[in-house]
């Protein structure tokens, strides 16, 4: 499994989030076009340390979660919702998954509303 796939059915696994968002509204990049809000996409940076024999130690990552809803209000329940699901999936395997930074906005030209959370992800090797 990767990051983005563990990621993602972390995600998918929350009944409540799938529920408000649909299953195709969580998606790895971007969404789908056309699809309706709220919805939640998201994109992995991974920064891999390596020993200095070449072995992968640790696969740090940050993954920034845009939540995006009709109004403010959407937006930012959805990213309730991402949180509530992050929790409940913390397992030994992820190591652990901590919301590092949050910070709301607007896309005018599209007119919806989106609140952004950075998400610090460790993977064990």
């Amino acid at each position: 499994m990767s990051v983005e796939s563990d990621f993602r059915a972390a995600l998918a696994a929350h009944a409540a989030l799938v529920s408000a968002v649909g299953a195709d509204g969580i998606a790895l990049n971007a969404l789908p076009q056309g699809h309706n809000y709220p919805a939640v996409e998201f994109v992995v940076q991974h920064a891999p340390d390596y020993s200095l024999n070449n072995t992968l130690m640790v696969d740090p990552c940050n993954v920034a979660v845009r939540c995006w809803g009709n109004t403010a209000a959407e937006a930012l329940s959805t990213a309730s919702l991402v949180k509530a699901a992050l929790a409940a999936s913390a397992t030994a395997q992820t190591a652990d998954a901590t919301v590092i930074t949050e910070a709301n906005g607007l896309d005018p030209e599209m007119g919806i509303d989106v609140y952004e959370l950075t998400v610090e992800w460790w993977v064990k090797s």
